[in-house]
């Protein structure tokens, strides 16, 4: 057998380890290469599954959308119907107010009127009163003048 030296098989022992580098390098690359596919491919399942998601919310924002302005819509309606009858209730409560309000300034002026006559009728009999207390006050006084000073005289 022939003998192998230090220096031989240190070289056989390098070429080996350099062809096992290799081919890790190349299984490694393999592998990176596997890992970059699936990664890829995941990625667009996820991108794919993310558009649908999007594409559902976007309806289902949209029909609530829909909804919400139909809803709206609705209320303004009911709001504005509600409006027009309380301003039509408005218009017909100030048209009694002004007629009652008329009716009663008639009532009031004929108060004022029978207040005036009543007025001056007791401005009247307070004159008459007064005169005719006077003409008895004047005729008690004549009358004990006479009494007083004549009466003596005749007796």
């Amino acid at each position: 057998m022939a003998e192998v030296t230090t220096q031989e098989l240190k070289d056989l022992i390098l070429t080996s380890f350099s062809e096992l580098d290799k081919r890790i390098d190349l299984g490694l690359s393999a592998l990176d290469n596997k890992i970059d596919l699936k990664i890829s491919e995941l990625d667009k399942k996820i991108d794919l599954r993310a558009s649908e998601l999007h594409n559902k919310i976007d309806l289902r924002t949209s029909e609530l959308d829909n909804k919400i302005d139909l809803r709206t819509s609705e209320l303004d309606k009911k709001i504005d119907l509600r409006t027009s009858e309380l301003d039509n209730k408005i218009d017909i409560g100030l048209a009694h107010v002004v007629t009652e309000i008329a009716r009663l300034e008639g009532k009031i002026g004929a108060l004022d009127t029978k207040v005036d006559s009543i007025d001056r009728r007791i401005g009247n009999e307070e004159i008459v009163s007064r005169s005719l207390f006077i003409a008895v006050i004047g005729g008690l006084v004549a009358g004990l003048v006479k009494f007083l000073f004549f009466s003596s005289s005749f007796a």
